[in-house]
């Protein structure tokens, strides 16, 4: 479910734009209508509240992969719980969604985004180091492609989040939460499948 074409439009808005008219809100209100709608899916799929329950009914069997499904599962939940948080707060400082200082005020800079930061760096680690089949990575490669590519940049939080209407920053969220649930789906999933 890669919403590539979505992201590379974002991206090349927040690149020089300045001021924000109706129809790129509309846009991205679309855009987040999508992305909201596939977090949706995958929630509702339970994938990885499911693969984990199974991990640890089977961990006798091998402790070290569920001590790895643990920190994942773990380092998950922070995640998704902060994002979701992060939106909820931006929703009610702009409800519009117009604005291009309430992401800047609360993510550049502060403690809030660097927690983002490190939530948004540890998933992806954790899912690599708890990866069991070595022909899932391609997998893995595939779905935190565009999360990597946004990360890899030293100052990304500012890069992304500076002069962004509120609604392309809820987006940009929503994304990372369908990249780092699906990761983390894959890599349950792996582990879970790999203890007979």
């Amino acid at each position: 479910m890669k919403n590539s074409y979505y992201l590379s439009i974002f991206l090349i808005f927040l690149s020089g734009c300045h001021s924000v008219s109706n129809n790129i809100l509309d846009s991205f209100k679309t855009v987040n209508a999508s992305l909201t709608k596939s977090n949706e899916v995958i929630a509702n799929q339970n994938t990885c509240d499911l693969a984990y329950f199974e991990i640890k009914q089977k961990g006798d069997k091998n402790k070290a992969w569920e001590r790895n499904a643990d920190t994942l599962y773990g380092a998950y939940k922070r995640a998704i719980d902060l994002l979701e948080k992060i939106k909820e707060t931006l929703t009610e400082q702009d409800s519009v969604g117009d604005k291009t200082n309430s992401s800047a005020d609360l993510l550049v800079h502060t403690p809030l985004g660097d927690s983002l930061g490190k939530a948004v760096l540890e998933v992806p680690r954790d899912c690599y180091a708890a990866l069991i089949s070595p022909g899932k990575k391609s997998s893995l490669d595939n779905t935190l492609n565009d999360t990597k590519l946004i990360i890899s940049h030293k100052d990304w939080i500012q890069e992304n989040f500076s002069n962004a209407p509120t609604s392309g920053v809820i987006t940009m969220l929503n994304y990372f939460k369908m990249e780092l649930t699906a990761a983390t789906a894959i890599t349950l999933s792996d582990i879970d499948g790999s203890l007979k």
